[in-house]
């Protein structure tokens, strides 16, 4: 539940830890085990190629919206993986291709 909550209403950490009434630790190791697996599952559901003919009123080339959105992790090894250094913090990366009928086509979890 705490995953799904997580990912649909993109709780923060302190949010899930009052809602869950878990530590910060407990739900970065409940994460890191559970969006690999959500991540394969859900995969299967997105087509990887775009359906779409619609594109961007700025330009007919552009069809695509690029979202990329850092998660932080309790420290986690190898480090240098994971560390990010502008923002002082050990994270996960997520990355989602979506069409301009707001389809995802491509999924990327980095840093597994």
């Amino acid at each position: 539940m705490l995953s799904l909550s997580y990912i649909a209403h993109y709780h923060s950490y302190s949010d899930l830890t009052i809602i869950f009434h878990i530590s910060f630790s407990s739900i970065s190791k409940i994460l890191k085990e559970m969006l690999p697996y959500l991540h394969n599952f859900f995969k299967t559901f997105i087509p990887n190629e775009k359906e779409s003919q619609i594109h961007s009123t700025m330009s007919n080339c552009i069809s695509f919206i690029i979202d990329g959105t850092t998660h932080p992790i309790t420290r986690t090894y190898p480090q240098e993986l994971y560390y990010r250094n502008d923002k002082a913090c050990h994270f996960r990366q997520t990355m989602l291709l979506v069409d301009f009928e707001g389809k995802i086509i491509r999924f990327y979890l980095l840093f597994l």
